[in-house]
């Protein structure tokens, strides 16, 4: 059945976990963001919030919700400072979906192949590839709605307790990050159209939890938690960029899509065509069959295509600014859930009593059918992803990959510049801007500032940002690391990560002393103020 895209996609998983198994070593950023989130999760861990009026340094917004820092604010109990145990978290979330996803498709489809096979669409693309690796918090989110979906959708039969845990896993994964809505809403109003007792369970513990713990979390941060978390991520669209990224998701996921959609097609028909056509022989057959010629299963097909419409929603957060492809990733979960549902019920068409079967032959033949194009489509995606041609060579998944692998190697360039950067902070004896926060924090310093959120901050007018502006221009800081030269900041306009006013006050104090870094990770400029004499803020 589903064994072509099975044996494409399986040694391709095995790489990208060997290529999570590799970031995890890595000491330095692989993302800009990963070290303002370590940084926070060291607060956590020394009793300070970090939901605090930005009036002195650190300059970093707590943007996302607390959960994901504080499980590693434990870790840092055992660990010394540093990306790997987040890391570790993130692989063993992305494991985890995958295991409720397997667990979900099993219940609902009975087939093997189809169970061991549809998760891996997750697994098996761009956009886990780029992600895997990083300390960030979407992955532990995802996989904590994930097993709030196999709370409701795995079990055998749904008991009170099923809906209960499900309610309290989208609460951890809201409060994890806090705009992974779409699996609870989907499961709250299928459950209102089935299962109402089991809808209000949820209802009670995703939502009077919610509100209980975001008004305590505002108490004790005297409203600072909604400043940072709502406010402060209210960031502008830039609709320009939604078409580039569109094309991009068709290059990597065009047969995906249709596959997708022709799930949707034949879900919703044979749900009407159930419905339309259902008798009174049907059911007393229904009632006299064995379980095992049953497939009480297929009343739960339409979540799973409300579930993947709620998440094609996340896919216009890529106008966002700053934006990336983390926005894609629970769509691809939902895809994968869609397909496997509509593979099952495909195959199950064939599951009529056998007094029935010339009245319902068209049924089984259009089943079968259905599924050999749906068949069709997931092997060409899976044969694109891992082999190459569609719709063009140079997009081949394992060219991302193994360019990813590559330049990311714990003994290659990128780890030789990285120790470099972080001597250079050590042995400078006063202040350091680092963009890359990383370096401060295994030197022992604190990081100050957080480029492109701060900036965008400063641009809203959400942030004063005349401070820092002030700083740069009296020479503060002994030495910047940045990850694009100030010689090419424009002073006018600013760039993405820096105001005008940044960008005029660096280029007016800086000179260059360095550059560093190799291609595929970061490149370092080191800058230092062309006059010692330079007086500094206090």
């Amino acid at each position: 059945m589903m064994l072509a895209p099975l044996l494409l996609l399986a040694p391709a998983a095995l790489e990208v976990i060997r290529f999570a198994a590799q970031c995890i070593q890595f000491p330095y950023q692989l993302d800009p963001e990963e070290g303002a989130l370590l940084f926070q999760s060291m607060m956590l861990r020394h009793g300070e919030l970090f939901y605090r009026p930005l009036l002195d340094y650190p300059y970093i917004a707590g943007t996302y919700a607390p959960l994901y820092h504080a499980a590693n604010a434990l870790m840092l109990l055992f660990f010394d400072p540093g990306f790997a145990p987040g890391r570790v978290m993130s692989l063993a979330a992305v494991i985890a979906t995958l295991l409720c996803a397997a667990a979900i498709l099993w219940r609902q489809t009975r087939y093997p192949f189809i169970s061991l096979c549809c998760p891996l669409f997750y697994l098996v693309s761009y956009s886990m590839v780029y992600w895997i690796g990083f300390y960030r918090v979407d992955l532990t989110a995802i996989a904590l709605n994930a097993a709030g979906l196999a709370a409701l959708f795995a079990a055998q039969e749904r008991r009170n307790w099923h809906a209960w845990l499900a309610g309290a896993m989208f609460l951890l994964a809201g409060y994890t990050k806090q705009s992974q809505l779409a699996a609870p809403l989907a499961a709250m109003i299928y459950l209102l159209c089935t299962d109402r007792k089991s809808a209000w369970r949820v209802a009670a513990v995703w939502i009077g939890g919610g509100v209980l713990i975001f008004a305590a979390l505002n108490v004790i941060t005297r409203g600072q938690f909604y400043i940072h978390t709502v406010r402060f991520n209210a960031n502008e669209f830039e609709w320009r960029q939604l078409p580039g990224n569109l094309r991009h998701l068709r290059n990597f996921n065009l047969w995906f899509a249709l596959g997708g959609a022709w799930s949707v097609v034949y879900l919703i028909y044979a749900a009407i065509r159930d419905r339309m056509f259902a008798n009174e022989t049907d059911v007393a057959l229904a009632v006299q069959d064995p379980p095992d010629m049953l497939d009480p299963r297929k009343g739960d097909s339409l979540f799973f295509v409300l579930y993947a419409a709620l998440c094609m929603l996340y896919i216009v957060g890529l106008a966002k600014k700053g934006s990336s492809y983390n926005y894609v990733l629970e769509p691809l979960l939902s895809m994968g859930l869609l397909v496997g549902v509509g593979a099952g019920r495909m195959l199950d068409e064939r599951l009529v009593h056998p007094a029935e079967r010339p009245r319902k032959k068209l049924w089984i033949y259009s089943g079968y059918a259905a599924f050999i194009i749906l068949l069709a489509l997931l092997t060409l995606h899976s044969w694109q992803l891992t082999s190459g041609g569609f719709p063009r060579p140079e997009n081949r998944f394992r060219k991302v990959m193994f360019w990813r692998e590559r330049t990311h190697l714990s003994n290659g360039a990128p780890l030789q510049a990285g120790n470099r950067a972080l001597t250079a902070v050590r042995q400078v004896p006063g202040e350091v801007y680092s963009e890359l926060p990383i370096f401060s924090i295994l030197a022992g310093r604190q990081p100050h500032f957080q480029p492109f959120i701060m900036s965008r901050l400063a641009r809203e007018g959400k942030w004063d940002q005349s401070g820092f502006v002030r700083d740069l221009r009296a020479g503060r800081f002994a030495l910047l690391i940045l990850a694009e030269p100030i010689e090419t900041m424009d002073p006018r306009t600013g760039t993405n990560l820096y105001t005008a006013e940044m960008a005029a006050a660096m280029r007016h104090t800086y000179r260059r002393a360095g550059a560093d870094g190799c291609p595929g990770w970061f490149d370092l400029y080191y800058y230092t103020p062309r006059s010692n004499g330079v007086q500094k803020s206090r």
